[in-house]
């Protein structure tokens, strides 16, 4: 299987990638910063043009992506930042899978799209994100939720707490 990381070089992408080369995935990886390394693509996602990263595929079809990518909610970041990262970003992205005709995604969004008020919550609790960062993520998931329902796709969306340490 093909898996595609996008922001593979920030903490959760630099550990799922040894997770699934382990597991004998062919990952291609994904991030704004320069690496060299074997199929890693210097791209900034929301910011450099999509047909130049596509161009990267020829000939190789990704079965799956895991978008990481994302301003996280941890550091000083303008509105704007929180917007181009999480939102534009993940616009960008859907052009990307669409013209890749990439049918599976795991979006890697945050718990903050429910807000913080200190009452225990599951999966069905209303979304009512209360900071830049939880409402960005929560529109990052409405751009994928209606590429989902338009093409009959696969989408997962997971929603971690706070993600520290090995």
């Amino acid at each position: 299987m093909n898996v595609l990381i996008t922001g593979s070089e920030g903490f959760v992408g630099s550990k799922l990638q040894t997770e699934l080369l382990q597991k004998g995935y062919k990952i291609f990886l994904t991030d704004r910063i320069d690496k060299r390394k074997e199929n890693y693509f210097r791209f900034n996602i929301g910011k450099d043009f999509s047909e130049d990263f596509i161009n990267n595929f020829k000939g190789v079809v990704i079965d799956i992506v895991i978008h990481l990518a994302a301003a996280k909610g941890d550091f000083m970041l303008s509105e704007d930042d929180f917007y181009r990262d999480n939102v534009l970003a993940t616009k960008e992205l859907r052009k990307i899978i669409e013209l890749m005709n990439i049918r599976n995604i795991i979006h890697y969004s945050t718990v903050s799209v429910y807000g913080h008020n200190n009452v225990n919550k599951d999966e069905t609790a209303e979304l009512n994100p209360n900071n830049v960062y939880g409402k960005t993520k929560l529109t990052s998931e409405k751009i994928l939720i209606e590429w989902q329902k338009l093409h009959n796709s696969n989408l997962t969306i997971l929603r971690p707490s706070v993600i520290y340490g090995e």
